[in-house]
């Protein structure tokens, strides 16, 4: 596994949550269904996946996550939030996000709703800019790249986990909002028109780190350090 910027880390290792003042928001592409918990794992170690006081919140299909009691117990033991995808961004799921931000707290979101397996560039969907538009407390918001993911768990039969294949993780800086969110509070913005104006440039932030992945990916072989 090859990863790039130690962006996250460092703002994890450095940042205290939870205590109001400061939240982070991140996001990646999602072109496997494939967990995210060890990318956790390689990006700030054990502790934000065992320690829940500390682990992310993170959005999760309802009808994929949750279709038994014993599915859900585990992701929601995972801190994660079902989501119903086509409910818009008003539903409970996005409101229980807000609040875990306004809490201080870190949530993850993936924000095309969607395995998108022909990697194509998709539209991200509002609810990412309805969270930073709610917040009280601006999120440290970072976009995160991966390339290869579909490898480990492809997205067809056989849907088995592989092992010894190649994976590129590129986050990104976090994204500066400042600017445009008091542009669009002076301007008295409406709501939606402030949602979408946060989504595009969250989204062409996101999609300039697929080309810059894709070739590290490409330049990366086993043993390169």
């Amino acid at each position: 596994m090859y990863l790039s910027s130690l962006c996250l880390i460092t703002i994890l290792a450095s940042t205290t949550l939870a205590c109001g003042e400061v939240c982070i928001l991140n996001f990646r592409n999602s072109i496997s269904c494939f967990l995210n918990w060890p990318i956790v794992a390689m990006l700030k170690g054990w502790r934000h996946l065992c320690d829940r006081k500390v682990m992310r919140w993170s959005l999760a299909a309802h009808d994929i996550c949750f279709t038994n009691k014993i599915h859900s117990y585990f992701f929601m033991m995972g801190k994660c939030i079902p989501v119903v995808r086509g409910a818009g961004v008003e539903q409970e799921a996005i409101k229980f996000c807000s609040e875990k931000l306004c809490e201080g707290q870190w949530v993850h979101v993936f924000p095309e709703g969607l395995v998108n397996m022909t990697q194509e560039p998709m539209r991200i969907k509002w609810g990412v800019g309805k969270l930073v538009w709610d917040s009280p407390i601006e999120p440290i918001v970072i976009p995160l790249w991966h390339v290869g993911m579909e490898k480990i768990l492809p997205n067809t039969p056989p849907y088995r986990p592989r092992t010894g294949q190649k994976v590129t993780i590129n986050v990104g800086d976090p994204i500066q909002l400042s600017g445009l969110l008091h542009s669009l509070r002076s301007s008295q913005t409406d709501m939606v028109g402030a949602r979408k104006a946060i989504t595009d440039e969250i989204q062409d932030k996101l999609l300039a780190l697929q080309p810059i992945t894709e070739k590290l990916h490409l330049e990366w072989t086993y043993g390169r350090s």
